[in-house]
């Protein structure tokens, strides 16, 4: 679970994004809000070991005009029974057919990049963050917000 929790970290940390793509819905000036984690609502433990726990306490999307998406969380993050709170930013890329979203990171010539997938909802956006096993995804639930202006 610690690698798995440090990998999504890690991963979140280095991403920048590709291209929007012209069909589906429109995503330009929208915010997502997560409110669940696999059904499990914020905050929401990712690694229930107790020296390390990570657990997510909120997290936003927002699809800017420019084709480019700022994803925020802040977590709760225990290491070596010291808890203390972060918030990660990344700026990031998308691209997006039909309903289907895929969020990528930036990559080398011949990396193996991780890149994630979601679908839009009448009601928001799931998208699958990472894995806990081979059969069983991380599955952030977001739903649309309201834009503030």
């Amino acid at each position: 679970m610690r690698l798995l929790s440090r990998t999504l970290l890690l991963t979140l940390g280095v991403f920048a994004l590709g291209c929007s793509d012209s069909t589906g819905p429109t995503l330009n000036e929208r915010v997502y809000i997560l409110y669940s984690i696999n059904g499990q609502p914020l905050p929401a433990v990712l690694s229930p070991i107790p020296e390390a726990t990570v657990s997510v306490l909120s997290a936003t999307l927002f699809f800017n005009a420019e084709g480019k998406v700022l994803w925020t969380e802040r977590r709760r993050e225990v290491e070596n029974n010291v808890p203390h709170e972060v918030t990660y930013t990344s700026t990031l890329d998308y691209q997006r057919s039909g309903n289907s979203v895929v969020i990528r990171a930036v990559c080398s010539a011949n990396a193996n990049c991780v890149s994630f997938e979601g679908t839009l909802t009448e009601f928001g956006l799931n998208l699958t963050v990472g894995w806990f096993s081979p059969t069983t995804p991380i599955i952030y639930e977001y739903a649309e917000g309201a834009m503030l202006d």
